[in-house]
């Protein structure tokens, strides 16, 4: 399924205007496809800006009859709330159509504990306690750490006091730097994690990218099988191995973190290369769902 690096870094940098002919790997791969799971961030988004052939691409994908589910790993807001900042930017979004890192978390949960200790900003705190959980400073089953962008050392304290006494350790995701522009980074949940693992020596579960539970639960929400879904991301790290270990199809798109030179030496190596994600756009032209492509 994989296309060699060569082509497919040679396809970036050629854009979508350069591109004489489709892939023909890639256009039977998306001629099969019925839902794309697309990356938020780096992908669709780079901080405040979008990018501009997105409304595009996502007209395309529902004029074909397919569906989308962005993905991202910032659990510092809610579906609701990046839904929003999404329309603000000019997208026909709504909440159901974002599937975070909390979601992946709050699935797991669900059937298993009742009682948790959150650390989260309001609105994420808002969604676990619709979801049914409990919502505890004193004997939890469970210390659940989301993005917190209101973390405070009470809360930090908190958190290790239970922790230490043996109630298991969860966290949203690994990232430790939330990239905001070309050469921005700021701490992400990960590096708050790492300070409940300095004070109390136990590393948490994560939930979110490269997780494959994300694509479980975003295949859930698109009520799809993986066989019909695709990746679209911008990392090496995180999204391509959490398609691959999910088994589906990654297109690799050079608009966020990883460039082309990247790829000589990655471990992990995407099925697809492509210089943005608007330029899956002719291959989503060319069938349609339920079409004999």
């Amino acid at each position: 399924m994989a296309t060699e690096i060569g082509t497919g870094v040679r396809q970036a940098e050629e854009g979508t205007q350069g591109l004489t002919e489709l892939d023909p790997e890639l256009l039977a791969v998306v001629g099969k496809t019925t839902a794309l799971a697309l990356d938020l961030d780096g992908t669709s988004v780079l901080g405040p800006v979008l990018f501009p052939w997105m409304p595009e691409l996502l007209a395309t994908i529902r004029a074909t009859g397919r569906r989308f589910v962005f993905l991202t790993n910032n659990s510092s807001r809610s579906d609701a709330e990046h839904a929003r900042l999404l329309r603000e930017k000019g997208l026909d979004v709504e909440a159901e159509d974002v599937f975070s890192s909390a979601d992946a978390t709050i699935l797991y949960l669900k059937p298993r504990v009742r009682r948790i200790y959150l650390l989260a900003t309001p609105s994420v705190t808002e969604d676990f306690e619709r979801a049914g959980f409990e919502l505890t400073g004193e004997n939890p089953e469970a210390v659940v750490l989301a993005f917190d962008l209101t973390l405070t050392y009470e809360k930090l304290d908190r958190a290790c006091f239970f922790v230490r006494k043996g109630v298991p350790f969860l966290a949203t995701h690994r990232d430790t730097t939330w990239m905001v522009g070309p050469d921005e980074h700021k701490p992400d949940c990960g590096a708050l994690a790492a300070a409940v693992t300095a004070a109390t020596g136990v590393r948490p579960r994560y939930f979110g990218k490269p997780e494959k539970t994300m694509l479980r639960g975003a295949a859930q929400r698109l009520g799809v099988t993986k066989q019909q879904m695709i990746l679209v991301g911008d990392r090496l790290d995180t999204d391509v191995p959490m398609g691959h270990r999910f088994g589906i199809p990654t297109v690799l798109v050079l608009t966020g973190k990883t460039k082309p030179e990247d790829l000589l030496s990655a471990r992990q190596q995407p099925d697809f290369v492509l210089k943005n994600s608007g330029e899956l756009i002719p291959y989503l032209s060319s069938s349609r769902v339920g079409s004999k492509a």
